[in-house]
């Protein structure tokens, strides 16, 4: 587990990130331990997961709902999970494996701040009406994409075009992760 120094420096890092700053990319800890250490950032994230999620787990006739629990843990851990063993064996074909712990620990960490993004829009939305609520989010939604493109081009020191695609298979994983609890539920 990452101390309070590590976690308000990699949470610093994924900032200047979002500030276009390549240089947020030397306040993580992008050693073996500091992979590991940045899976933290998915406990900091499960309390706002379980909030987005909670009409799932409670039944319509009161009580709560084991199966639905089980089910978006499942697909929690998975996410966590599926896109760095994907991104392990990209990293190695595209001959970019030395830098496969710094794409981990820069995109775990800029979750954070990407849930939290997403979060804010979510408030900010419920004051909105109609259409400008919807261009909030798409603006909003934009803004991300390209902030995840940012941070794994420059965790990966690579082109515009690989780091796209890195965006692009974590966006339809997630999206397959979501209709699968869908549709397990």
């Amino acid at each position: 587990m990452p101390d309070r120094q590590e976690i308000l420096a990699s949470l610093y890092g994924a900032w200047r990130l979002a500030c276009f700053d390549e240089n947020g990319m030397s306040s993580f800890n992008i050693s073996v331990e500091g992979f590991w250490r940045s899976f933290f950032a998915a406990v900091i994230l499960a309390p706002f997961y379980l909030m987005s999620v909670s009409h799932d787990l409670i039944m319509p006739e009161g009580g709560f709902s084991f199966w639905a629990t089980l089910v978006h843990f499942g697909t929690y851990a998975a996410g966590w999970v599926i896109f760095p063993l994907v991104a392990f064996f990209a990293t190695d074909l595209l001959s970019l494996g030395h830098r496969f712990t710094a794409l981990v620990v820069a995109v775990n960490w800029s979750s954070v701040l990407i849930v939290s993004f997403f979060m804010a829009t979510g408030l900010i939305t419920t004051f909105l009406q109609g259409g400008a609520a919807y261009v909030f989010g798409v603006a909003v939604t934009t803004a991300v994409i390209v902030y995840h493109w940012f941070v794994m081009r420059t965790a990966l020191e690579t082109t515009t075009m690989i780091a796209m695609a890195f965006v692009l298979f974590n966006l339809v994983l997630s999206g397959m992760l979501v209709l699968a609890a869908d549709r397990l539920i």
